[in-house]
């Protein structure tokens, strides 16, 4: 749980820093840009500068939102004065939404810590440095929107061949190249099933989380399961064999059956009444925004918090 604590201050003069580094999908097929070759410039830049070093790494993960676990830890390690100086490679490893890095810069900048990139001329911690900051999440955010209206074009002509539209198939699913099409994962699809059939029974997507994890069953990525991405699975139509985008409709082989798919969507919006509102509000230098259920730190576009799986709404 997220401590709403006051940052515990630093010793004066001593620079522990934060090294956060990130690939996503497609970024894992480019061995030039792997998570190791990322770490090492970072802890190399620290090893001949004298400084401690903390280091955050998300695998698989986009850019495009703030919901990612490694992310999370260090923003809460931030608010509890464990480093003073956030480290780099490229700002685009922290975010891909311009919004999402302004507010983030607000935040660190109120406890006193700064941004810097190694391969670029940003340093937060003057103004020339801060100017670079918001230009390049500018490009970053549009090289992201140009992207993203690319592929959905593909996407659209892929469905429409009754193919898979690419990216990461859904958990339960393998992508088969010779067809193009989804084929069932059976041992994910017992997993999915499982999910399916301990929520009904707890209700509560923490406790299934907590019940897989106990049960050794790692996520596709080998990572614990968070309630948001046991919503995210229970959400999905794909799994009863419809999977569709811009209104235009596919079909796979289904892994639940439809009652039991409508019954947990039943109780997720049953659910929804005895949610917390989305935001609890701070006021310090800044609005720091936390969910009001497990104190979680949020940005505006997190659709789920990543702590409780709270649906996150109404923004104030």
């Amino acid at each position: 749980m997220f401590s709403k604590a006051e940052p515990k201050p630093q010793k004066q003069g001593k620079t522990v820093v934060a090294l956060y580094c990130r690939v996503s999908t497609l970024d894992q097929a480019n061995n030039n840009y792997s998570m190791g070759v990322q770490a090492e410039r970072l802890k190399k830049y620290c090893l001949d500068n004298g400084f401690r070093y903390r280091i955050y790494r998300d695998s698989g993960e986009s850019g495009g939102d703030v919901d990612r676990p490694k992310f999370q830890t260090m923003l809460r390690d931030a608010e509890m004065g464990k480093f003073n100086l956030l480290l780099v490679d490229k700002i685009d490893r922290l975010c891909r939404n311009l919004q999402d890095l302004v507010e983030l810069y607000s935040y660190l900048d109120s406890l006193g810590i700064s941004i810097k990139s190694f391969s670029e001329p940003i340093d937060s911690s003057v103004p020339m440095g801060k100017y670079f900051l918001y230009q390049l999440g500018m490009f970053a955010e549009m090289e992201r929107d140009w992207f993203r209206e690319r592929s959905k074009k593909g996407r659209e002509a892929r469905l429409r061949e009754g193919k898979w539209h690419g990216g990461q198939p859904p958990y339960g699913y393998d992508y088969d190249k010779e067809s193009g099409k989804l084929t069932v994962n059976e041992t994910e699809k017992k997993i999915v099933m499982e999910i399916f059939n301990k929520y009904l029974k707890y209700k509560s997507l923490k406790q299934v989380a907590n019940y897989l994890n106990d049960q050794g069953i790692q996520t596709r990525v080998g990572s614990v399961w968070r309630a948001a991405t046991i919503l995210g699975i229970l959400k999905r139509t794909a799994y009863i064999g419809k999977i569709e985008q811009a209104g235009i409709g596919s079909d796979v082989e289904a892994i639940v059956e439809e009652g039991v798919f409508e019954r947990a969507q039943r109780v997720l919006e049953g659910r929804k009444k005895y949610s917390p509102k989305r935001w609890e509000i701070k006021k310090t230098y800044v609005d720091r925004k936390f969910c009001q259920n497990c104190g979680m730190v949020a940005f505006k576009n997190m659709q789920y918090c990543s702590g409780c799986g709270v649906e996150l709404i109404g923004y104030p």
